[in-house]
């Protein structure tokens, strides 16, 4: 009998020795979004968008910083980086885990937060070998995998929020610039999850 997949949804402990550690806990407005990684033994590349204030001030901290092999920027708005970097991370525990990784996942303030698809027996691998490597975690929702017409898990979290907040009530308790304040994301960000959301619950007749 097949292992049915799962949706878990985790906060991790970047490592120190990474910039993005380092970057996102000193400009602690910036989201970065990982669009896509590639690991290399111990190394690593990865492409990011930075996105919020101190962009210029961050792309030199990721160029001047130890972990950073060659960085290259291939976007201005916003603002797209190519990272080669070395140094520990958990992607190996990762990826020996066999657990899918669901892109774009963000980093802020030195957390990610990954959402992953994959049979429970391989979550309690993946989580097993993140003790042994001493990387902080918590586990934020564990789900039974839906299709992709239904809600992420981020986007039940947003739309959760919204509704306790009182962005839904006439008039709104809330305004969109200070509801996304409180979930820490971008404003255009949340704008643009809260209109897909809101568009799959029409399409699905919620």
């Amino acid at each position: 009998m097949a292992e049915v997949p799962i949706r878990a949804c985790l906060d991790v402990e970047v490592p120190g020795a990474l910039w993005v550690a380092r970057v996102s806990r000193d400009h602690p407005g910036l989201r970065v979004e990982v669009l896509s990684l590639l690991p290399l033994g111990a190394e690593a590349v990865v492409l990011v968008r930075l996105q919020g204030p101190d962009v210029p001030a961050a792309l030199e901290d990721i160029r001047l910083h130890p972990s950073v092999v060659e960085s290259q920027q291939v976007a201005r708005e916003p603002a797209v980086v190519r990272v080669k970097m070395r140094g520990p991370h958990p992607l190996g525990a990762l990826m020996s885990s066999e657990a899918l990784l669901e892109f774009p996942f963000p980093i802020q303030n030195g957390k990610a937060t990954w959402s992953l698809v994959c049979p429970r027996p391989r979550l309690e691998v993946l989580l097993g070998r993140l003790r042994g490597m001493e990387v902080p975690f918590e586990v934020r929702s564990i789900e039974p995998y839906r299709s992709p017409e239904g809600l992420t898990p981020r986007q039940q979290e947003i739309l959760d929020a919204a509704y306790r907040e009182g962005y839904f009530e006439v008039p709104r308790r809330i305004t969109l610039t200070h509801l996304a304040e409180r979930l820490g994301v971008a404003k255009s960000t949340l704008s643009e999850t809260l209109r897909r959301i809101e568009g799959q619950m029409v399409r699905k007749g919620w």
